[in-house]
Formats: C-alpha cells, structure tokens, sequence
C-alpha cells in the first residue's frame, strides 16, 4: 500500500499516511508494483498515466456507504 497526502512529499518512501506519505499520484504510481493500491487523502491532485494494473482508493474509502461499488474506490486497470 502506498499513500498520497496533501502534505506529503516525493522524496519519501509512500508507506506510512502519517509520516512518509507522497505528495503526487505520478510518484505513487511509479513506486507500485502491478496489483499494489494506492490510497489517496482528501485533497485535489493533479492527473497521472497509469501503465499499470493498480487499485487506488478514495479518501472517503472505508467510510460507511462510500466504499466500493457505490463510493469513492477506483479501480485502474492497464489496457
């Protein structure tokens, strides 16, 4: 799992959400491996390729009503 935060930084590793969280989708992206999630806080963050078979999961992800099918769990996978 690797995690996206507003206040995070891409010259960390994307492990922990509290203290090593990056800061871009484009760093998570190139640090996970097929079949990795990325889980991304709340916040706006720029566009990314995704060239791989990842799940990225919303800020909302986990809260009653928001999870996937019908909430904020996005699945990416490459063509």
């Amino acid at each position: 799992m690797y995690y996206v935060r507003a206040d995070g930084n891409d010259a960390n590793g994307g492990t922990n959400p509290d203290n090593d969280a990056l800061a871009t989708l484009t760093a998570a992206i190139a640090a996970a491996a097929d079949g990795d999630y990325i889980d991304v806080g709340p916040g706006s963050f720029a566009g990314a390729d995704v060239t791989k078979s990842i799940t990225i999961l919303g800020a909302m992800q986990g809260t009653p009503g928001n999870d996937w099918p019908n909430g904020s769990v996005t699945e990416i996978t490459s063509p």
